[in-house]
């Protein structure tokens, strides 16, 4: 079982996104937590869904920002990108 000190560093070092840095980083940590693997692995996809939750937050507030936003096809056409599977 991890504790406090080792799960509040892990949520700092832990990136999100699929950038190459965060994917290495998430690696490392899977690679240090031998034993403590499942615990490791559910921080590591809460912050890729935290990541994903805010990144189609801000698509979807500044989408709605655009020009474009009048056109009748634009909601559609915006949910069809920007909505999580």
């Amino acid at each position: 079982m991890l504790s406090n000190l080792e799960k509040a560093v892990l949520d700092r070092l832990i990136g999100g996104s699929n950038g190459l840095v965060d994917r290495k980083s998430q690696l490392i940590a899977l690679s240090w937590a031998k034993e403590r693997y499942p615990e490791v692995l559910q921080i590591v996809l809460a912050r890729r869904t935290t990541y994903l939750n805010w990144l189609s937050i801000n698509q979807r507030r500044w989408q709605s920002q655009t020009r474009n936003r009048r056109h009748p096809d634009s909601w559609a056409l915006r949910e069809s990108y920007v909505r999580v599977p």
